[in-house]
């Protein structure tokens, strides 16, 4: 059964309340995103964020698009940057 590009790939769960599951408007794409709480720091100035990935059932190429920002918390994006990566499965 071959999948549909931009359609999920497997399924994504949150491990705790620092992390929720969200929907783009056509629900046809999961994303995992952090909540409030999530942003909290789990030692100096480092945040890191556990999730769990359930594979399709079936062998199919999988892409992993991830988003992060590191900000100064000063409530305005100066000094803000957002980092992009791919990742591919093979």
């Amino acid at each position: 059964m071959a999948m549909n590009a931009g359609s999920d790939a497997g399924v994504l769960a949150p491990i705790d309340e620092s992390l929720q599951i969200v929907q783009n408007d056509a629900k046809r794409v999961t994303y995992i995103q952090h909540t409030r709480k999530g942003t909290t720091p789990s030692e100096p100035d480092v945040k890191k964020w556990r999730l769990q990935w359930t594979a399709p059932d079936t062998r199919v190429p999988v892409v992993f698009h991830v988003a992060g920002n590191a900000s100064n918390d000063d409530a305005s994006p100066l000094g803000d940057f957002i980092y992009t990566a791919i990742a591919h499965s093979r």
